[in-house]
């Protein structure tokens, strides 16, 4: 798993990527600001990423976040875990818009981050397991569509077997 931290704070990758080593998770990389995070983008692809509102460039969070999702540098089977020290009813708002993963406050307790990177994990491990499962249900259904139009017996006998 590669994961990339956007933040201005110090502290807060420090945080974080102990809470990841911890995890087991050992490919970490650090932007402080928007233009490095991009750059790192362009060359890796992230399967985590956690952005601040607060990343110390011309762009706050939210720009940041927008422009990453254009450039497809986040995809939907990417995790996005917002950071932030305002939880305004208007800053909550526009985060929930934008769809991340998770939410966090800071300032960030370890204990609290080691926590959420295992729910993550194990929320991201079976929404993979569920992919595999109805990948495997779609082609078992083509299977069986195409076998209706030469045996329909034999469907009818698979069908029942697979709703059994």
């Amino acid at each position: 798993m590669e994961v990339l931290i956007i933040d201005g704070q110090a502290l807060v990758h420090s945080v974080v990527r102990g809470a990841l080593l911890d995890a087991g998770i050992e490919k970490v990389q650090s932007a402080h600001n928007a233009y490095s995070a991009l750059r790192l983008c362009q060359v890796t692809r992230f399967d985590m990423i956690l952005i601040a509102f607060d990343v110390k460039s011309d762009k706050d969070g939210f720009n940041l976040l927008e422009e990453m999702k254009f450039k497809g540098y986040i995809t939907k089977t990417t995790c996005v875990v917002f950071l932030s020290t305002d939880t305004t009813q208007g800053l909550v708002n526009c985060v929930v818009e934008m769809e991340p993963t998770d939410f966090w406050v800071k300032p960030l307790d370890r204990s609290k981050v080691e926590k959420r990177i295992h729910q993550i994990i194990t929320i991201e491990k079976s929404f993979i397991l569920c992919a595999i499962v109805l990948t495997k249900a779609s082609t078992q259904l083509l299977f069986i569509t195409q076998s209706a139009s030469y045996n329909m017996p034999r469907c009818h006998y698979i069908i029942h077997k697979l709703i059994d």
